[in-house]
């Protein structure tokens, strides 16, 4: 699934802060991936905006973590129920 660069700069923008600590990264990746393959891919570490790009490029690349569902999505989905719809 290509993505264009500002929609890869509007995805990291989107969840940057909510990668700030580990704390939050584990939470947050582990609510959305838990069970699936795709986090021994993922890489804790780094700034934020290290981060938040790594693991845009690495569920990018991944592809789908269930059929019709892209591992982008999934954690944009993750990013609705964690903070609501309004939001």
């Amino acid at each position: 699934m290509p993505i264009s660069r500002d929609i890869f700069l509007q995805l990291v923008d989107l969840f940057i802060r909510h990668f700030e600590t580990l704390d939050q990264r584990r939470t947050f990746i582990g609510a959305a991936f838990f069970g699936t393959d795709v986090l021994s891919k993922i890489q804790l570490e780094g700034t934020p905006h290290e981060f938040t790009s790594h693991i845009i490029q690495t569920l990018i690349q991944h592809g789908e973590i269930e059929r019709g569902t892209p591992a982008v999505v999934r954690l944009m989905h993750q990013l609705r129920e964690t903070l609501g719809v309004d939001k």
